[in-house]
């Protein structure tokens, strides 16, 4: 397929979703909606770019600003982020397929059959159980401690002058053992995903480098399609168990005709910059969330200590999974 052709099929599903888009938006009168809902516009131009751009599914940006700015129910920024991230994220996907930009194949399958398992549980029990603020912590804190391990680890990398043992043809092959530990990461990070809409990406990504070494760049763009999988399928689900909310819909509406252009170009954006540039744009976006969600949310001993706990797990976690990084499962061809 020639580059035209690839130019062309990209407009093709744009302008396809567009024409969709401004059917339903006529036929259900949903135009009006930009007046109250615009601010969702602006904030998905935004969180689209980054979810294309990094390992963060668009409801990473989605997610804290509803539930703090907004302050939308945790419920309705989860059900608004799978919505939105299927059709940004999808996009991006797409374009990711059609370009054929280098990602880990192999790991999609494994990662997705037990994001699809772990939804419902997620969303029918665990959910429930936890309170909106705790949840907007937990996000925030968890990933803070993954962005602060991946500081550690380059900074030690640069002192030590240590060596990426990566190359550019590596892949992960699939042993039982390593179809189970991915099975498994697809389990666990549904679980997050039911409680914030995203976090099945962030989640696989740190596993996928910090376990098996792969290379960060290439596991964005595995993150970016693992995410859009998990997303649909948390979209479907919810409409099987009654469907969200009219709000949120509204929310969509405003939102649908930004992320088919700003998660492509993010991950556009992304394609030729170095693995640092990639760690450290996260690394920053985890920080910022983590301090507004400290300036917002009406914090209390209880919550610092929460924080405080989630943060000491995480980061133990991380250490554990780095200290058993796998270079045995070393393929050199692409999959």
């Amino acid at each position: 397929m020639t580059k035209t052709q690839k130019k062309l099929l990209m407009i093709g599903l744009t302008l396809t979703i567009l024409i969709l888009w401004s059917l339903g938006m006529t036929l259900f009168n949903n135009w009006e909606k930009f007046i109250n809902f615009w601010p969702i516009t602006l904030m998905m131009a935004f969180g689209s770019f980054i979810a294309g751009a990094t390992t963060e599914g668009g409801g990473a940006v989605a997610f804290p600003v509803l539930t703090l700015f907004f302050e939308i129910p945790p419920v309705m920024a989860r059900d608004f982020a799978w919505m939105i991230q299927t059709i940004g994220m999808g996009t991006a996907a797409f374009s990711i397929l059609i370009y054929k930009t280098p990602f880990y194949k192999k790991v999609i399958l494994p990662i997705s059959l037990g994001g699809l398992l772990g939804l419902y549980p997620g969303m029918k029990f665990l959910a429930p159980l936890v309170p909106p603020n705790y949840c907007k912590i937990f996000f925030t804190s968890l990933w803070l401690s993954f962005g602060v391990w991946i500081l550690i680890i380059e900074k030690r990398k640069r002192k030590l002058k240590v060596r990426d043992k990566q190359n550019d043809n590596f892949s992960l092959p699939l042993t039982k053992k390593n179809t189970f530990i991915l099975f498994s990461i697809g389990l666990i990070g549904s679980q997050i995903s039911s409680l914030t809409g995203t976090g099945l990406d962030l989640f696989s990504f740190s596993f996928l480098v910090l376990y098996f070494n792969l290379d960060p760049k290439k596991v964005t763009f595995t993150s970016i399609i693992l995410m859009a999988v998990n997303s649909l399928f948390g979209f479907l689900m919810k409409i099987g168990l009654g469907g969200p909310a009219p709000e949120t819909w509204s929310m969509w509406w405003v939102s649908v005709p930004i992320v088919i252009f700003g998660a492509p170009l993010g991950a556009a954006f992304i394609k030729n910059k170095s693995k640092n540039f990639v760690l450290s744009l996260l690394v920053v976006i985890i920080l910022i969330q983590f301090i507004m969600s400290y300036l917002i949310v009406n914090m209390t001993f209880e919550l610092y200590l929460f924080s405080f706990l989630i943060f000491i797990f995480g980061f133990s976690f991380f250490f554990f999974v780095y200290s058993k990084m796998n270079f045995k499962n070393i393929k050199l061809t692409y999959s």
